[in-house]
């Protein structure tokens, strides 16, 4: 009798197949890909990773986020319901993101692109001001809102 597969139990679930794939990653990047991994992994015992949509994502009861590597200049960060349900809850997402750092692309998607190793982001352009990088705080604020 074939094992039952439970959500997220597909060999691309693991860490070990992040592993396995940064190992083989020619991004000029890679190193801030690596440290963006910790950031997510340290945000709470719970969120765990793999590799979805052909990228590093991490994941608690579903998965939240992806790392977008094709960005022109740098990484980014696409926060998302995931692939299966986009209900968006009532009211809209509940995201701190007090220096506007999220673009939002659809509802149930936002994304933060930047350049490893600078302070400021994209939204200086479109609101005058600077924006802090503070990834743990934003992936912390958008794992409670999206799990």
């Amino acid at each position: 009798m074939p094992a039952i597969r439970t959500p997220h139990s597909t060999p691309a679930d693991t860490s070990a197949a992040v592993d396995a794939f940064m190992a083989t990653l020619d991004h000029p990047h890679a190193d801030a890909v690596q440290r963006l991994r910790a950031l997510v992994l340290g945000v709470d015992p719970t969120v765990a990773e793999g590799i979805k949509w052909n990228a590093p994502s991490w994941r608690t009861t579903g998965y939240f986020a992806t790392t977008h590597l094709r960005a022109k200049h740098g990484i980014g960060l696409v926060l998302h319901l995931g692939a299966r349900d986009r209900r968006v809850p009532a009211g809209g997402l509940a995201i701190d993101d007090p220096d506007g750092l999220l673009v939002w692309r659809a509802p149930d998607r936002a994304a933060h692109l930047r350049r490893p190793g600078r302070t400021r982001c994209a939204s200086r352009r479109r609101t005058g001001r600077a924006a802090a990088m503070d990834p743990v705080g934003l992936t912390a604020a958008a794992a409670s809102a999206m799990a």
